[in-house]
């Protein structure tokens, strides 16, 4: 008897339905937040895996200062079909990284796909990412992605670690393949080049990287040439002076380097550190079917995929009735795509059920600032921001590192000109998350209206030099120009993100991708600002 009921309970078990198991896990580590359905084991040496790495970035960038107070959260998917439930792309990606107003995270399939797999594609991405954080400047674009390449190879393990391996598919482009021209990769930048072009760009962009690491005057040399052109000299002077040599020169050392046919790679051993500290919980439910939903939310989907989303989020929402994390999803889809007063609602129920961490209270904020936005009268709407701002103010008092709470508290200050404390805040939200261009964009434009042109154009300079930068980009370089004139019409400062993101966002659905695995993250994101900050502040 007892051996048929063991048996019947586990065949029960089998065809229990979804709304019973709980498959998501999350683990915290001093720099991430994980997420993973892939079990505990692999999740938590996964975790050690990637502080490890940023150990690396630190030992390879001589980085002392402390670890930001904004966790990055990375999901590791499955498959590529889940990846395309955050974000619609080619089935190809292995993972991508976006930086949103209300959301920053990385996306990673851990197979490999076409020559990337997802774990490099990580690394890639969160090279970047460190970079913006710890060092942000105007790097041209072939050192941006030639560091996040250089890197994104590392070998991290509790025995050794390596640094400077090769990729095999870009290896492939650099031995079988037209180079561009080294001016091009030099001076240009990723726009109007073809897939294979963009591959080459990489490839080229790792193998200058590569070569300046080999030796330590290289190495030196090249970074006296990155200062000179990141404060706006001629590439090529500054190239020719720092260097020692022409570009045509140049470029016979690299196909010279390459030809030799040895690799040079930075070994040591890891750092005599105490042992990683990684907490894992099960997530609920309700997370099986909501998280990745949920997560695409937070990060900018458009008004009409929004709209056609939301009649499955209320679905699975139902199938969790008592399930806080699928209120709180639902409460969110409502509030942008559906009903906003019953979003509040929601958000209201949860908040009086004990919910009183930051996310929550400015979700309940944010449902007041969509309305805010729709109303057509000034009075309402200034009522809807006053409502909208103590939820913001709660929230800053719940966690003063949740960005998203600053920058809405900025807007709901919109109606009037921006006043010291709201410049203070706007900056605040800035330096807690430097990897957001609305962000940067929108302090830069505070300070220009402030006259404080340097500080403005040290902003302005990594979203210049950005290569998936799109219009953004070329926006900024022109405020860039402004500002190091120190002169400027209100006329300059305006910037539709939201429409610029979501043209760039297009013509990447419809083009060819610029690198095999990777997709950028577009959208300016989910509680987003709806309109440039207006010239009368």
């Amino acid at each position: 008897m007892p051996r048929l009921i063991a048996y019947w309970c586990a065949l029960l078990a089998a065809f229990m339905p979804a709304a019973a198991r709980a498959n998501w896990l999350q683990a915290e580590t001093p720099h991430f937040r994980l997420y993973s359905n892939g079990g505990e084991s692999s999740l938590r040496r996964f975790a050690t895996m990637v502080e490890n790495y940023d150990r690396v970035l630190r030992i390879m960038t001589n980085t002392t200062a402390p670890a930001s107070p904004v966790k990055l959260d990375v999901y590791l998917l499955r498959s590529g079909s889940d990846l395309r439930k955050v974000r619609s792309m080619g089935s190809n990606v292995a993972g991508f990284y976006s930086a949103t107003p209300g959301y920053i995270a990385a996306f990673a399939v851990r197979v490999d796909k076409l020559g990337l797999d997802g774990d490099e594609v990580l690394f890639h991405e969160y090279a970047h990412h460190f970079m913006m954080q710890y060092h942000p400047a105007a790097y041209p674009a072939w050192y941006v992605e030639g560091f996040a390449e250089f890197m994104m190879t590392a070998t991290v393990t509790d025995k050794k670690i390596e640094v400077g391996g090769f990729n095999q598919s870009r290896a492939y482009g650099l031995v079988a393949l037209p180079w561009l021209p080294i001016q091009k990769v030099l001076e240009g930048d990723l726009s109007g080049l073809s897939s294979d072009e963009a591959a080459m760009f990489y490839s080229q962009s790792w193998l200058i990287v590569h070569w300046a690491f080999s030796e330590q005057g290289r190495s030196q040399a090249m970074l006296r040439y990155l200062k000179a052109i990141s404060q706006g000299e001629d590439g090529r002077t500054a190239f020719e002076r720092e260097m020692g040599m022409d570009y045509e020169a140049f470029a016979r050392q690299l196909k010279k380097y390459v030809s030799a046919g040895r690799i040079r790679y930075i070994r040591f051993s890891p750092p005599d550190h105490a042992e990683v500290p990684v907490e894992i919980r099960q997530l609920s439910a309700g997370a099986d079917d909501l998280l990745l939903p949920r997560a695409a939310l937070l990060l900018g989907m458009s008004d009409k995929r929004g709209a056609a989303t939301l009649p499955a989020i209320r679905g699975e929402a139902a199938r969790y009735p008592d399930d806080t994390f699928a209120k709180w999803t639902l409460a969110a889809y409502e509030m942008d795509f559906g009903d906003t007063r019953a979003g509040n609602a929601m958000a209201d129920a949860l908040i009086a059920g004990g919910m009183n961490d930051a996310e929550t209270l400015f979700l309940r904020g944010y449902g007041d600032l969509v309305l805010a936005r729709k109303a057509d009268h000034p009075e309402e709407k200034r009522r809807l921001y006053g409502a909208a701002r103590l939820w913001f103010a709660k929230a800053f008092r719940a966690d003063e590192n949740y960005f998203p709470a600053l920058w809405a508290y900025v807007e709901t200050r919109s109606m009037d000109p921006m006043d010291e404390n709201t410049l203070s805040v706007l900056l605040r939200a800035q330096q807690l998350a430097p990897q957001v261009a609305w962000l940067r964009f929108q302090a830069a434009v505070a300070l220009m209206r402030n006259k404080e042109f340097a500080s403005a154009a040290a902003l302005l300079g990594p979203l210049a030099a950005d290569p998936h930068g799109g219009r953004g980009a070329e926006h900024a370089r022109k405020l860039l120009n402004k500002a190091r004139s120190g002169e400027f019409a209100e006329a300059d400062l305006g910037w539709n993100m939201k429409a610029d993101a979501e043209a760039d966002e297009g013509e990447d659905d419809a083009s060819p991708s610029d690198d095999a695995g990777k997709a950028k993250g577009g959208g300016p994101g989910w509680n987003r600002p709806l309109k440039a900050w207006p010239v009368s502040c």
